[in-house]
């Protein structure tokens, strides 16, 4: 990009290939169903013939490997609650989060400055403002808040194991 900072660039470039590979799953998940509906003719006439046919119908009458059956519903169903996640995990998810977001607080901060003390105008410092959040500040929020929660559940996996 031409006139822009390499951090901006780097984060545009980080969400093309993100977009870029979700369209990739995307075109592998299509194709994985199409043939998977091709399937469907291939297996019955291959079904037809006496070598394939007995493994084939076993194969159906018992099923895809790990498959279950459909039940009646728990009727107390398990939902995930606060109390369920350990404090470690909690505490890790907060403390990353607001690691993560202080460099985009502080670009923010500090770009709104350097853009009024150049003379620009309050709208290109608010602008400035909200890339800082917008881009720099809310991935941060992710990426820290899940890697706050994996070192708290390695924490309180290390405190569990300490314990037995």
């Amino acid at each position: 990009m031409e006139g822009g900072t390499t951090l901006v660039d780097w984060i545009s470039y980080g969400i093309i290939g993100f977009v870029l590979f979700a369209l990739a799953v995307l075109v592998l998940r299509s194709t994985w169903f199409f043939l998977s509906l091709l399937a469907i003719p291939v297996t019955d006439v291959l079904a037809r013939r006496t070598r394939l046919g007995g493994a084939l119908r076993r194969w159906g009458e018992r099923g895809a490997t790990g498959a279950g059956t459909f039940g009646a519903l728990d009727p107390t169903p398990t939902v995930a609650t606060t109390a369920n996640v350990p404090r470690a995990v909690r505490l890790g998810a907060g403390v990353g989060a607001t690691l993560g977001a202080l460099p985009g607080v502080w670009w923010a901060a500090r770009g709104a400055l350097v853009t009024l003390r150049a003379g620009g105008s309050a709208l290109s410092a608010l602008a400035e403002a909200a890339l800082g959040i917008g881009l720099v500040a809310s991935a941060g929020l992710l990426v820290g808040t899940a890697l706050g929660a994996l070192v708290g559940l390695a924490v309180d996996a290390s405190r569990s194991r300490s314990r037995d």
